[in-house]
Order: C-alpha cells, then sequence, then structure tokens
C-alpha cells in the first residue's frame, strides 16, 4: 500500500527513521539521501536478476554488500551445483606459476580482462584434469580417484564416478589403474544436458555421467571417424568428427552421438584428424576454424578459414564476415594436448587485432611462439594488411610476431590455449647461461 507521497511505505518509514537519527546527531539531513541497504527485495532483487545474467562474479559481489541484499536474493548453495546460471562462464583457469601458493589460483574475465586470484582448498591432493567451458573445474582425487566437478567462484562441488570405472574399450572388465590415471588428461568437458557430464579423453574415448551414477558410460563409436574437437554449446555437447558435426543425445538410455551438421565444403577435402579443426562460440554463433590445409591451390598454409554452423539447417557455410572484431587464439597440437581455442574481444589487450587468428606454439623450455595469421573469408584478399600496430601479414597472410613476455598476460592465454597447466620461472643461477644463450625465461611442465 503506497502512502500520500505516492511511494511504498517501507520507504518512507524507512526514510523518516533516517531522519530521526540525523536531527538526533543535529546532522542535517540530506533530502537526496537514499539508504540503500534497506532497498525493498522487489528492485533488490530485480537488480540481482540482471546482474547474475551478465556475470556470477559479480553477482557474488552484490550479495556482499550488506545483509539485507543478501537475504533478498538466491544463494547459489540453494540450488543445484549443476544449475548453469551460476557457473562462471566467462572466466577461465590461467596456468599456475610455480613459486606461488599451492591452493591460490588466477581466473581471468575473458570479457573485460579482469583477473582474480581465489583461494581454493578443494585442490588438495587432486589432479586438476582440464576445465569446461562454462568455467567449471574436473578435479581427480589423487587418493580415492573419485571424480568431481568444482565451481571455483561459488566452491560448490558435483560427484561423480570415480576414474576407476573408466575402461578402454567397451568388452573390458579390468579397471583403470592407478598408474594410468596419472597420465589421463581431459581434451574436452561440459554438460550435455541439465545433468549430465561429459568427458573427452581423445581419439575416440568419449565417456558420460551423472550425479549418483555408479560408474562412467563410454560411448560406443567407430575408429574410422576420429573426434577432432569438441564444445558445450546451447546446452549440448557437440563434437566435430571426420565426416560431420555430431551432437550427444541423452533422451535414450545409451548417450549416443548424432548427425547435427554436415561439412559442407569442408567435406570435400582432406579432413582426416585434422587437429588445427577447431569450435568456438562467436556471440551465441557457433563457428568452425580450422587452418587452410595445405593443397596445389595453396602451397604454403597461411591464413585460417572459418565456416558458420547452421544447427536448424544443419548445414555448414563458409562465413562472409569475421569475428565481429574478436581475436581468435588457437593452441597448436603438441605433446600437452591438441590444444584449445579461445575468443578475446580485440580492444582487450594492446597490439591485439580484430577477426585475426594467433596461433600460439608452447614448447619445454622456450616462451610461446605467437604467430599471427588473417582471417580469411569469402574471397581471399591478395596482397599484404597492414594492422594498425605495423603488423604486415604479407603474401602467404601470416607474420611472426615474437615471444610472449614472460607472465604476461598474453604469455599465460597462450599458455592456457596450448594446454600447459604449470609455468616455472627462470632461477637466478641461469643468468650466466642465459648471457651466452639468449632469454629462456619460462619453462613450461605438464601435470
Amino acid at each position: 500500500m503506497a502512502s500520500s507521497t505516492g511511494l511504498p511505505n517501507q520507504v518512507v518509514a524507512t526514510y523518516c527513521r533516517q531522519e530521526k537519527r540525523a536531527r538526533i546527531a543535529g546532522i542535517p539531513m540530506d533530502p537526496n539521501w537514499r539508504d540503500w541497504a534497506d532497498l525493498i527485495a522487489g528492485p533488490a532483487g530485480l537488480i540481482a536478476e540482471r546482474v547474475l545474467a551478465d556475470d556470477v562474479a559479480d553477482y557474488l559481489r552484490f550479495r556482499m554488500v550488506c545483509r539485507t541484499w543478501r537475504h533478498c536474493t538466491a544463494s547459489p548453495h540453494g540450488y543445484g551445483s549443476l544449475d548453469r546460471r551460476f557457473h562462471p562462464r566467462r572466466w577461465i583457469m590461467l596456468p599456475q606459476t610455480m613459486g606461488d601458493v599451492r591452493k591460490r589460483r588466477t581466473f581471468m574475465n575473458v570479457s573485460t580482462g579482469e583477473r582474480l586470484q581465489v583461494n581454493l582448498p578443494e585442490l588438495c591432493y587432486q589432479h586438476v584434469f582440464g576445465t569446461t567451458s562454462d568455467g567449471l573445474v574436473v578435479l581427480c582425487d589423487r587418493r580415492t580417484y573419485a571424480i568431481r566437478l568444482l565451481n571455483p567462484l561459488t566452491r560448490q562441488l558435483t560427484s561423480l564416478p570415480d576414474a576407476t570405472t573408466l575402461q578402454y574399450t567397451a568388452s573390458s572388465q579390468q579397471r583403470t589403474s592407478g598408474y594410468t590415471l596419472k597420465f589421463l588428461q581431459v581434451f574436452g568437458a561440459g554438460l550435455a544436458d541439465d545433468s549430465t557430464v561429459a568427458l573427452y579423453f581423445g581419439g575416440t574415448w568419449l565417456a558420460t555421467a551423472k550425479p549418483g551414477d555408479k560408474q562412467w558410460t563410454r560411448l560406443h563409436h567407430i575408429w574410422d571417424n576420429m573426434i577432432i574437437a569438441t564444445l558445450p554449446f546451447a546446452g549440448r555437447f557437440y563434437c566435430v568428427t571426420e565426416k560431420a558435426i555430431m551432437a550427444l543425445d541423452t533422451s535414450q538410455r545409451q548417450p549416443r552421438l548424432v548427425v547435427a551438421a554436415g561439412l559442407g565444403d569442408l567435406g570435400s577435402t582432406n579432413v582426416w584428424y585434422d587437429r588445427t579443426m577447431k569450435l568456438v562460440d562467436n556471440g551465441g554463433e557457433l563457428v568452425l576454424a580450422r587452418r587452410i590445409p595445405l593443397d596445389s591451390k595453396n602451397p604454403l598454409r597461411g591464413g585460417y578459414e572459418a565456416h558458420r554452423v547452421d544447427l536448424e539447417a544443419g548445414i555448414t557455410l563458409p562465413m562472409q564476415q569475421g569475428f565481429g572484431g574478436r581475436a581468435l587464439f588457437v593452441g597448436t597440437p603438441s605433446h600437452l594436448g591438441p590444444g584449445r581455442a579461445l575468443l578475446l574481444p580485440a580492444g582487450l589487450f594492446s597490439h591485439v587485432l580484430g577477426d585475426t587468428v594467433y596461433l600460439c606454439n608452447a614448447t619445454i623450455a622456450d616462451p610461446p611462439r605467437i604467430e599471427a595469421c588473417r582471417l580469411l573469408y569469402g574471397h581471399a584478399r591478395s596482397g599484404s594488411a597492414i594492422g594498425p600496430t605495423g603488423l604486415s601479414y604479407g603474401h602467404h597472410s601470416r607474420v611472426y610476431i615474437g615471444d610472449a613476455r614472460p607472465c604476461s598476460v598474453i604469455d599465460h592465454v597462450s599458455r592456457y590455449v596450448c594446454g600447459s597447466k604449470i609455468i616455472v620461472k627462470q632461477r637466478r643461477h641461469h643468468s650466466e647461461r642465459q648471457a651466452r644463450h639468449g632469454p629462456t625465461s619460462v619453462h613450461i611442465k605438464s601435470v
């Protein structure tokens, strides 16, 4: 019910209380003053919903402002740990620098470049298998081999079947040994629906499970149609194979891969386990990018090509425009893994151009080598293109930029897409060797 002033009675009562306190204290009352801590539940809840739709980190900050706001907003712990609304989908976990606190990890917002340091005691005695595109961390307990999903911002854990139920073949009844588990690496992970978790271990090894299941279910997949890359997108789990783009169907009792879209013009070229193919989310649009293959028309591999995946029509079409000003960072396949793909706003870092693909190659002893490739779409332009940073792409649409500065943001992003987990800083007693052989300021060690 509203008062004679047209304002809700709760607002008027709050203002009167504050005016009385100011009069007793002898402090003049500012007529424009508002007590935001006493904001009623309706407006506060509406603001919280909009903040949560943008970023869960800002939502958690909103709830930490005061007790009133915390009481009138929903706690993430009151919902299931797989509720996508509370997933840090814009945050990635950067590689850990050797010497840092073991339980502390750094996360970066891929939209704003903001970085957060989060203490995660849940990482004790854990193998970090990998991360999902929604920002969840896949953990495996070193002692019990229990697999769990960790939301690093809300600290929620999802318990899944232990890794000993993972089997190399459908007919094998032998439990996976602890020695093998140390070398397991997740190349792709995500939610296939509201409750099914999918893990991709490379090749044709794709397993699914739900919280409460006793064991993992491995999908029966043929060897002549290898899985190249995966991506959770729009509530489903997609895989690009040698023959088509497939989606994980969990509507049946036995999960299976079904064709979601054909490869289009890519199907007429050699895509036999082409590990340069990556699936990316381009602002709500599923895009397949790959490096132009070597053939008679392209004697030197240079640029990248991008194809839009039309899931409604079930076809893949060449893109007639770029990534909307975004830059694509791609990790080259190596012993660390097949590499990831990450789209970042071009203005997030200096000297990063939009609609450009940055190939990142991380080795054991050297800093990541970064190479810029022009994104070719429509009819490939000939000649050279010079961007605002002075980069000349040359005739083959690529240019070597150089090594990433040690422990910089670009260095961490490069190592993230390459799949490295730990960065070991250069030690002091190596200074003489650096003077003789040049700087080797960053080393990689995978775990």
